[in-house]
């Protein structure tokens, strides 16, 4: 980061390409602020602390990015089949989630948007969704995380308008006590 900081802000696009492309922050507890453009692709994979993404996000073809602490996202994430988006902490975002067929997002946390949040086919696990609508199709699963010998999971859903699940699709709770 910035001499003396714990930051690092970044103005250009990224692209982390490749299954051996493993980038991390240099070290723990550092935030980083990508103000322009950021993909994952190809099986890459992205590891920090406090995370906000402002300008585009994309984790394809079996990426991953693992998040410890702050997730913020002020702009659309596009995953793809095998994308898994992991976050101890909060994700908080400004714009709608979606977590299309194939693909898991993971929040041992709170999951705070302000747009609806849609499991169109992909797997949701988090402790919380607050949200103005939450959206499950085409076989899309909302779960809890399970739950550990010194860490208990619960899933609790807070909606100010609509919550669907179709038919296909399920809130599971099962066994994660």
């Amino acid at each position: 980061g910035a001499s003396g900081t714990n930051w690092y802000r970044l103005s250009e696009p990224l692209v982390i390409q490749g299954a051996k492309a493993h980038v991390t922050g240099e070290h723990a507890g550092m935030t980083l602020d990508f103000l322009a453009p950021v993909l994952l692709v190809g099986g890459a994979s992205l590891q920090t602390g406090d995370l906000h993404v402002r300008s585009g996000l994309g984790v394809q073809d079996g990426s991953s990015l693992d998040v410890v602490g702050t997730f913020y996202l002020d702009t659309l994430m596009n995953l793809s089949t095998g994308a898994v988006v992991s976050v101890k902490g909060s994700l908080v975002a400004a714009v709608p989630v979606t977590v299309p067929l194939g693909a898991q997002v993971s929040v041992e946390g709170a999951l705070i948007a302000a747009a609806p949040v849609s499991v169109l086919g992909g797997l949701l696990t988090a402790d919380q969704v607050l949200a103005p609508s939450c959206y499950v199709q085409n076989g899309g699963k909302v779960a809890s995380l399970a739950s550990t010998a010194t860490t208990m999971h619960w899933l609790s859903v807070v909606v100010s308008n609509e919550l669907v699940v179709d038919g296909s699709s399920w809130i599971d709770v099962s066994g994660k006590g």
